[in-house]
Parts: C-alpha cells; structure tokens; sequence
C-alpha cells in the first residue's frame, strides 16, 4: 500500500532526505496593537523611557512592571507559533515513522499509528482496513529489503486535523537486484487525546518512462501512415529522422520511441501504450492505444 506496504502486493516476484515542511503559523507576525503601533512596541518605548526616571518618581519599580509585561507578552504571541511548528514535526516524524513500519512489516508501529476507522487507499486502488494492514503485516522473505524515504513533505494544520502530502521514494533489494519506485500520498492525522493518529490515506504510483530501444528504419518505416479511431479520429505516424512522431487530429506533434517492437510510447505518457497489430503476411493492421488495461482500436487508413 501505498508503495510502502507489502499487504497486498508481495516484493518483485518474491512477493521509499531532504524535505520542506508547510505549517500553519496563525499566531506569527500578529500583535496586539493600540493605534498603528504594536502593543510590544509601545511598552519597549515606556521602558526606555522609565530607565532615566529618578528612582523617587518611581522609574525603577515600573521598569520592573514593563518588564514583565513585555515578557508576558512576548511568550504569550510566539507560543501559538512554537506550538505549530512543533506538531508540524511531529505529524512529519509519524509519517516517515509509518512509511518504515509499512517497509519492515512492524505491526506494533502500524497498530499505533493508525486509527481503528482509517479509511486507506493503496496506489492500487484497493481499500483496506486497520485490520487489514496490520494484520497482513510481517517480516519480509528472507534476501529482500524494502526502504521508504519521504521526500517533498508538507503539511498544514487545522486545529485537531493535519493534512499531508508527499512522495515515498523506494529502494527495494531483491536477491541481489535493486528496485526503485516513487508514490505520492495525501494524508489526514486527527488529534485524539494527547496523540495523533492517521484517519484517512490515499496514494498513486508515480510512473516513469520505459526503457526504449532502437529499431532499424525499415522497422521504423513499417509504421508509418494514418490511422482511424473513427470519424474525425486520426492518427498520423511520420519519420523524423531516426525516429518517429505522432499527431492525433489537431494536437501537437509528440514523439514516439519503441519499448519492444510494435509496442510504441510516448516519453513523459508512460501510463500510455500503443500496441500494433499485423496480418498473416507481417503487414500492420492497425494498432491499439492502452491506458490502465482499456483499449481504443485504429485502424491502417492509409
């Protein structure tokens, strides 16, 4: 789940740091003023003011008063500050703390961290209980390792409810082999007592770009033409040098690169793949364009 659980999806076939922290500062840069000046700084003025006041008028005595006053004050305007900027940590350290336990299986972890209504979507799309994750929950197959790093944290405070987002970047070694894979999550912390405790987590995998490879151009060449998804629906394959694009009706011109032979994509779409079709004699038919499973048939028009 969420890339940093194993409950559902086993490691490979065994089977996430430098972040920034957004907090809700209500109390920072506001005072209590009297007329355009700030209260702390009218009682500063009287203080130096006090401090050349012969001690028989009294200067002394309400310096001492000033003083504490202006302590008082200060303490009282910086603690609302203080008190976010410390949850704002904290919410950071439990969500870093649940993306280790959800790497290393640590269901005492899991078990605190969560609370007994959480809703939870994994990058799946699967839903899962408390239940669920803490008790599918364990060590991991012996030769595997499973690191989750969080970067890009943010959060922002609302009284008893923190919300988070951020990307788990994760490391998995597998028998010798590594793998990489980063998921994005947003997240809802509810205050309950004295702790806080996730209540809501939704995530996606963050998918990259396939490795590409080079074909010949009589290889490239076969693919050329123009194809129909139906009435007004056309897909135009050209040569551009070493290699090929695509335009669909008037759209820009993208570029289009082989991940196998007659499996083509386009870089910075990896959700996207167009899967091409041939005849007995190995001529190309048409093509279908996948995403998520689901296909739109074209046909060879020319």
């Amino acid at each position: 789940m969420r890339g940093r659980k194993n409950f559902f999806h086993p490691p490979l076939e065994g089977g996430s740091k430098n972040s920034s922290v957004a907090r809700d500062f209500s109390g920072r840069g506001k005072h209590t003023a009297v007329g355009d000046l700030p209260l702390p700084e009218i009682l500063f003025s009287l203080l130096l003011k006090d401090n050349f006041d012969p001690p028989s008028r009294g200067g002394w005595a309400r310096t001492f008063f000033i003083s504490s006053a202006i302590v008082c004050i200060v303490l009282a305007t910086s603690l609302p500050s203080f008190a976010a900027e410390d949850t704002a940590a904290l919410i950071q350290r439990q969500s870093q703390e649940f993306s280790d336990a959800s790497a290393s299986g640590d269901t005492a972890a899991l078990s605190r961290l969560l609370d007994d209504q959480v809703t939870f979507i994994n990058e799946g799309g699967e839903t899962a209980t408390k239940k669920d994750i803490v008790g599918s929950a364990g060590p991991l197959p012996k030769g595997i390792e499973n690191h989750l790093v969080q970067t890009d944290f943010h959060v922002q405070l609302y009284g008893t409810v923190a919300v988070t987002s951020f990307t788990d970047v994760q490391t998995e070694l597998a028998h010798g082999q590594t793998f990489h894979a980063k998921y994005r999550s947003t997240e809802v912390w509810l205050k309950e007592g004295a702790d806080w405790r996730m209540i809501s987590s939704q995530t996606i995998a963050l998918a990259d770009d396939p490795p590409s490879v080079v074909l010949s151009d009589k290889e490239l060449g076969d693919y050329v033409g123009t194809y129909s998804g139906g009435p007004d629906f056309m897909f135009k394959i050209a040569r551009n040098g070493s290699g090929l694009t695509g335009t669909l009706g008037s759209n820009p011109t993208v570029a289009m690169k082989a991940e196998v032979r007659d499996v083509l994509f386009t870089p910075g779409q990896p959700r996207l793949r167009r899967i091409f079709q041939r005849d007995a004699q190995g001529k190309i038919t048409g093509f279908v364009s996948r995403r998520e499973g689901h296909d739109l048939v074209f046909k060879r028009v020319g």
